[in-house]
């Protein structure tokens, strides 16, 4: 599933989920080197370690974590301020706060 959205000094974004073990998106490869890792806390207040990494040319961010057995990402062009990506990692917390495991 993917969802277009639009973020005020980001632009347009992406978020996407499948179920698997690995987000990758087609024709992009991100750096690991890039990686930052943050923890959130999920609406069972379960933590879990989303992602921020850049593309290899640096002109593409994306936000992942997986969770019970699904991927989620949030991706889009990156901004000419590399702060403002953090608008889209607030997007991410949020989702996450909201997150629970299935019974």
């Amino acid at each position: 599933m993917e969802i277009e959205f639009e973020l005020e000094n980001v632009g347009l974004c992406t978020f996407a989920v499948s179920k698997g073990e690995e987000f990758v998106l087609p024709n992009e490869v991100f750096v690991d080197s890039s990686k930052i890792e943050w923890t959130a806390p999920t609406a069972t207040e379960e933590y879990i370690f989303p992602y921020m990494r850049v593309n290899e040319t640096g002109d593409m961010f994306m936000k992942d974590w997986t969770y019970n057995r699904y991927c989620f990402a949030i991706y889009g062009k990156s901004p000419q301020e590399t702060s403002y990506r953090d608008t889209a990692g607030k997007v991410a917390l949020e989702i996450i706060s909201n997150l629970e495991e299935a019974e």
